[in-house]
């Protein structure tokens, strides 16, 4: 499961990872230490999604701003930008507009 915010940073770098702002605000991760809800994903039948840590969660989320990765090479060619350009973790566009 990845949210298009997250596909964005996937499709840029290579790296799969999930930001914390997606994994709370469209999945059920609480950042507090809980982690994912493993009481609601049992009670939805989605408990085999805890295999392997959680990977088809995307694993631990990262925390908004973290580097993901950078620009990968066919990205780069595709967007006009440097090839390694830093890229960061995302956050969904209903909290972006109260950055800055």
């Amino acid at each position: 499961f990845i949210g298009f915010p997250d596909f964005l940073v996937y499709r840029a770098t290579g790296v799969d990872k999930r930001s914390m702002c997606s994994a709370v605000c469209k999945w059920n991760y609480f950042p507090d230490g809980i982690g994912w809800d493993q009481d609601y994903l049992k009670a939805v039948g989605l408990l085999d999604l805890e295999e392997n840590n959680f990977a088809k969660l995307g694993g631990t989320p990262v925390s908004l701003g973290t580097k993901v990765g950078g620009l990968s090479r066919i990205s780069s060619v595709e967007l006009g930008l440097i090839e390694g350009t830093p890229v960061s973790s995302s956050i969904i566009d209903a909290h972006a507009g109260g950055i800055g």
